[in-house]
């Protein structure tokens, strides 16, 4: 007779009540939808959730497009402190099968991870359905200045005014140039900016006489325009952004 694959044997045991088993052995033979399917739930009715994570990181290896195996993955990973193969699980649900509803948690885990190459995508989706969002945008910046793209940050600012005029996004690239002038790091993203508008001066901004950036960008002073001197490194929302 010949014997029963090992996913039938462990739903064998779990009906009979068997205990228990520490990282049980994972499938032998190739995937086979229905053997594998039977391991998972011996896996999770048996409490063994590291072994159901182990389950389904070879099942996506051997089924990298499943959608139902990246669902079980990520669940798996998560709930056994796997943070970094959850956090790839939820983003391939999210920007690969446009199962936008785990965009929350692969967010989470992006953040949680710091993980900036994760959690821009990740927001730029966000921005997609709430284009005027400012906290939104103020994390997307953030997570752009973490990896010192001073000019993606000016692009996306400006492409983003251009679609959606807003007040926020003029006073964001304000901020912008005058790290990028400050920074000298910053000195390619500086090069660039100030191919689009005046190279900012260092004196403060008054009613009476604004700096350079305002007059640049906003045209035209306001009575809002109060950035201080020296100018911040770090990037703060400036008062009056609305």
């Amino acid at each position: 007779m010949r014997r029963a694959p090992l996913a039938l044997a462990l739903a064998l045991a779990l009906a009979l009540g068997a205990p228990a088993l520490h990282a049980q052995p994972l499938p032998s033979a190739a995937y086979n939808a229905a053997d594998w399917q039977l391991a998972w739930q011996a896996f999770l009715g048996n409490g063994d959730v590291e072994s159901a994570y182990r389950l389904a990181r070879a099942a996506v290896a051997a089924r990298p497009h499943s959608i139902l195996w990246h669902q079980r993955l990520a669940a798996a990973a998560e709930q056994s402190d796997h943070a970094r193969d959850a956090l790839e699980a939820y983003y391939w649900l999210v920007t690969h099968a446009h199962r936008h509803e785990y965009l929350g948690k692969a967010l989470g885990l992006a953040e949680g991870l710091d993980d900036p190459t994760r959690a821009i995508p990740l927001m730029r989706i966000q921005l997609r359905a709430r284009p005027y969002d400012e906290r939104l945008w103020s994390g997307l910046i953030g997570e752009l200045l973490k990896l010192g793209d001073y000019a993606r940050a000016l692009q996306l600012l400006q492409a983003a005014d251009r679609k959606h005029p807003r007040r926020f996004f003029l006073w964001e690239q304000a901020v912008l140039y005058h790290q990028s002038w400050a920074n000298p790091s910053a000195s390619c993203a500086h090069s660039k900016a100030t191919a689009a508008v005046t190279a900012p001066s260092r004196r403060s901004c008054c009613r009476s006489r604004p700096c350079s950036i305002c007059a640049a960008i906003i045209k035209a002073p306001t009575p809002a325009c109060r950035m201080p001197a020296p100018w911040p490194r770090r990037r703060t929302p400036l008062t009056g952004a609305r």
